[in-house]
C-alpha cells in the first residue's frame, strides 16, 4: 500500500468493549460484561421459549440480559421498530413467576399486545383464556388473568380497583394480602 499510495497503514485488534457492544464472539466465547451479564444470559437459556429466545436479535438479547441481570429493573428506551416489544415480553417471562403482568399500553395497541404475547410465548407460558383485554371501565378484573391488557386512560380511571388485594385459595386466614398490581407508587 505504500509503494503505492505513500500511506502507512497499521491495524490493531478491536477492542474488547466494542466487540461487546456488537454482541461479537471472540474466540469462540461469549464477551459479557459482568459474572452478572453472564448470569443473566444463562437465565434467559433456561427461562424462555426457545422459539422467543431464537427469535432475539443479538442486540435485544444484550437489552434483555442487561434488565434481567438488574433484576428486572431497566427502561428499553430503543427507536421505533427496534423490538422493544419482544425485548418486553421477554423479560416479563423471565419473572412470570411473579404474574399476574399488567400492560399498559395506548388504547389502540391492546389487541396487537394480545397477538404479540400469544405469538411469541407457547402456550405452557400463556394460553389465550389467561389474557384479559380490558376495553371499559366498568369490567371486573378476572381472578383466573395472568395477563391484564389496557390503556392508559383506563388504568387511570381504574388505579384503586388495580391496587386492591385478591383473594385467592391459597390465601390462609389472617394473613396480608398483596395487591393484585403495583400502580404509582408504594402499596399500603
Amino acid at each position: 500500500l505504500y509503494r503505492d499510495t505513500g500511506v502507512i497503514l497499521t491495524l490493531s485488534p478491536i477492542p474488547d468493549d466494542v466487540l461487546r457492544q456488537l454482541s461479537i464472539h471472540k474466540d469462540g466465547h461469549r464477551l459479557a460484561e459482568s459474572d452478572a451479564q453472564k448470569r443473566a444470559h444463562d437465565k434467559l437459556v433456561s427461562l424462555l421459549p426457545k422459539r422467543l429466545l431464537e427469535a432475539l436479535a443479538p442486540f435485544q438479547r444484550e437489552g434483555v440480559a442487561f434488565v434481567v441481570g438488574r433484576e428486572g429493573r431497566g427502561l428499553i428506551a430503543d427507536e421505533m421498530g427496534l423490538g422493544k416489544t419482544i425485548q418486553a415480553i421477554a423479560i416479563a417471562t423471565v419473572y412470570r413467576v411473579e404474574w399476574p403482568l399488567l400492560v399498559m399500553c395506548p388504547s389502540s395497541a391492546r389487541f396487537q399486545w394480545e397477538a404479540e404475547l400469544l405469538k411469541w410465548l407457547d402456550r405452557d407460558v400463556l394460553k389465550k383464556e389467561e389474557i384479559q383485554v380490558m376495553t371499559a371501565g366498568k369490567e371486573k378484573l378476572h381472578d383466573s388473568s395472568k395477563v391484564v391488557i389496557l390503556s392508559y386512560d383506563l388504568a387511570l380511571r381504574l388505579k384503586d380497583t388495580l391496587r386492591k388485594p385478591v383473594r385467592s385459595a391459597g390465601t390462609a386466614a389472617g394473613h396480608r394480602q398483596q395487591a393484585r398490581f403495583r400502580v404509582g407508587g408504594a402499596v399500603e
